[in-house]
């Protein structure tokens, strides 16, 4: 909390255990980067990076739970709020150091970072419009989604407001569908499309765009900046055969006994073959060959080709 000094102050149980800062305020009317570190008993606390006070809380009871609350104290306490703005808010099971405060302090961070257990950008609204609906404050890392209580959601007070002045981690992870094919909007990244029902890569598919052989949900890994982040799951009912890759690769003779493709194709080129319900029954390389005897009954399959991070999807008639 700001104590009444505008310096920080910790509390644990009441008062219980409690320590404020010794050196160090805020200044009101600007924002500030504040910080809390628990490590083998000992509390810090630090105010843009500095070292403001330090206590002993080796007594302190971390093992019950209540839900969150940021921007008031938890109940059972007096109903204090906070009067201000809050941005960022990042929650470890690890105690930082003093150079990971400063060094990442100045930008948003990736989601995926090691020991990061919550993390609210506050980055929904519009400064001083109307958010009317607007209530939900995302976790990226976990979904553990704030609620907003209280506000008004309109005007200049009470609402969401302009964030810090620090530099954007912007990563799109939207995804469209057309006709079956799915497409990352992100663009100059790495993808991995990701099958939901098993939480698992998609074989071959590392394209930006990825073509699925059978109805179900997928995401996509977008890797950008030395960061990772996935997608929401994207519901997929109809199977598209449209693609922008391997334009030059295709069945040389279709229906027939055996596969054969025409096109620039290597040897670790990768041949997937499904039912139409989705199940695979094949999946193999070219082994520096164009062709493969499949030993499977006659009927329409789905068949994809799949190299150097690019897939074609085809349907294929065994006879």
């Amino acid at each position: 909390m700001v104590n009444t000094n505008n310096g920080l102050s910790f509390f644990s149980g009441g008062t219980n255990a409690n320590f404020s800062s010794t050196t160090g305020t805020i200044t009101a009317g600007q924002w500030t980067h504040v910080a809390f570190i628990l490590a083998n008993g000992t509390g810090f606390l630090y105010i843009d990076g500095v070292q403001v006070g330090t206590g002993n809380l080796s007594g302190v009871n971390t093992t019950g739970s209540t839900d969150l609350r940021i921007g008031r104290r938890v109940p059972g306490g007096a109903s204090l709020y906070f009067a201000g703005a809050i941005d960022e808010v990042r929650i470890w099971n690890t105690a930082l150091s003093q150079n990971d405060l400063t060094t990442s302090s100045g930008s948003e961070i990736c989601p995926s970072s090691n020991g990061l257990v919550a993390y609210y950008q506050f980055n929904e609204g519009m400064a001083g419009s109307s958010n009317t609906g607007l209530t939900t404050l995302p976790d990226l890392v976990s979904g553990n989604d704030g609620t907003l209580s209280s506000f008004s959601l309109n005007g200049g007070t009470s609402n969401w407001v302009t964030g810090a002045p620090i530099a954007s981690l912007f990563i799109d992870t939207d995804i469209t569908q057309n006709t079956g094919v799915l497409t990352a909007t992100q663009t100059g990244a790495s993808y991995q499309w990701i099958n939901c029902a098993t939480n698992m890569p998609v074989n071959g598919a590392t394209g930006m765009s990825f073509t699925p052989t059978a109805i179900g949900n997928y995401a996509v890994d977008i890797a950008s900046s030395n960061c990772t982040q996935r997608s929401d799951c994207e519901n997929v009912s109809t199977l598209g055969l449209a693609t922008t890759t391997l334009s030059e690769v295709f069945i040389l003779q279709n229906p027939s006994s055996f596969l054969s493709f025409n096109g620039d194709l290597s040897s670790e080129a990768q041949v997937s073959i499904y039912t139409l319900s989705g199940k695979e029954i094949l999946n193999t390389s070219l082994n520096d060959s164009q062709s493969i005897n499949p030993a499977i009954a006659r009927g329409l399959y789905i068949v994809t080709i799949a190299q150097n991070g690019a897939s074609k999807t085809f349907k294929w008639i065994k006879e």
